[in-house]
């Protein structure tokens, strides 16, 4: 294997999602449909009237949000409530886009327009496939301009060239411009098999380009699982060791499947190194936790295309400067690993109870995280609020 020094990151594939719900569209949910939705669904869960109560002075909302138990009501959609309150207290913009998110919510002619665009991206081969290239390439050039992200300091000898390494590249249209950007970089690159529900790769392949096709959400010894019974129904899906144990061979990193991408790819990062993951709303919990990890061992900057995907709530966060011995990333990674570990063997009750101990985390974040919170998030907002604005469905 090539050895890697840039990364990339997609905790999501909105394009691809088949959830067509007003969650997936603006990032919220509709109160009626809060009971039924999955609590591992990157879900907001708010009530857009109770919250309007909270909104008139720091004290009220802080004594709602000590009223919530995430043991009761979830602890993703609880933490998520009592982020949104503390937001819309704060942040005018906020304010603004989570009203326009409420008139989206029951308008069928937004759910049409929606459900055609997953059915494009779902359905993105010939003239469509070229489409998804040629805009990934174009927010790959736009998100250099705004942060320098592809912009990868070297950390060898002036000969030795960068290593790219992409978790979720085709079809290749972000990976071509970290290329142009960085002369005479190779690249490793992950990709889920066209069969398995992947999409084509279109990058001009070539020698400094590494092609894997498998689905990295599926390691197991790179995971610290060496015994896997062979009665697990995925048993004969999971990947033998891909990275050498105590290698940080990585530089940037590009897009993220989930836990078990950013614990390899954080794992084996070189130090200084840069991470670009594709995130999905700003003030869900699940974001808001990830953002507070990495404030605390790197330089983060968050960007959103103004074009791509504008009324929907994905973001791009770019870290630099990684510190990856740093004892929170190594916490990190420890956390990631046994949350992908108990999400993939252990029983629901398992899980439950791992994930359910963020009752005080949620007041604590804020604490120290919130001022850092609503200073990234604010253009974030504002350029979905615009987006949503401007379509009919939400006047």
């Amino acid at each position: 294997m090539a050895d890697p020094n840039i990364i990339t990151l997609k905790l999501s594939d909105e394009a691809s999602t088949t959830n067509t719900s007003a969650q997936s569209r603006f990032g919220s949910l509709n109160p009626a449909e809060l009971a039924a939705q999955d609590p591992e669904n990157e879900i907001e869960a708010k009530n857009t009237e109770e919250a309007s109560e909270h909104t008139t002075n720091v004290h009220n909302v802080m004594r709602a949000t000590e009223q919530i138990s995430i043991s009761e009501i979830g602890q993703e959609r609880a933490a998520t409530e009592i982020i949104v309150i503390y937001l819309l207290d704060r942040v005018a913009v906020f304010r603004d886009l989570e009203g326009l998110r409420a008139r989206g919510w029951n308008n069928l002619d937004a759910d049409k327009a929606f459900e055609q665009q997953r059915q494009r991206a779902d359905a993105a081969n010939g003239s469509a496939a070229t489409r998804l290239y040629q805009m990934m390439e174009r927010n790959g050039r736009q998100l250099d301009v705004a942060t320098s992200g592809f912009h990868i300091p070297r950390v060898g000898t002036a000969e030795e060239p960068l290593n790219i390494v992409d978790f979720c590249m085709a079809p290749g249209g972000f990976l071509k411009t970290a290329l142009n950007v960085n002369a005479g970089a190779r690249a490793v690159a992950f990709t889920l098999p066209v069969e398995d529900g992947g999409h084509k790769i279109l990058l001009p392949l070539s020698d400094n380009i590494q092609v894997k096709c498998l689905d990295i959400t599926m390691p197991a010894t790179d995971m610290g699982v060496t015994n896997i019974l062979k009665e697990h129904e995925d048993a004969s899906k999971f990947l033998p060791r891909m990275f050498p144990a105590d290698s940080r061979p990585f530089d940037p990193l590009l897009s993220a499947t989930g836990k078990s991408s950013l614990a390899l790819g954080l794992e084996h990062l070189k130090q200084g190194g840069t991470m670009i993951v594709l995130l999905h709303k700003v003030e869900a919990w699940r974001t808001v936790r990830l953002l507070h990890q990495f404030s605390k061992f790197s330089t983060v900057q968050l960007f959103k295309p103004t074009k791509a995907h504008a009324t929907r709530s994905s973001f791009y966060m770019v870290a630099t400067s990684i510190y990856p011995l740093r004892a929170e990333a190594v916490k990190a990674v420890e956390d990631w690993k046994e949350t992908w570990r108990l999400a993939t063997f252990g029983t629901e009750h398992e899980y439950r109870e791992a994930t359910s101990k963020d009752d005080a985390t949620v007041h604590a974040i804020l604490e120290d995280f919130g001022d850092n919170l609503v200073d990234w998030g604010k253009k974030i907002w504002k350029t979905q609020s615009d987006a949503l604005a401007q379509k009919s469905w939400t006047k």
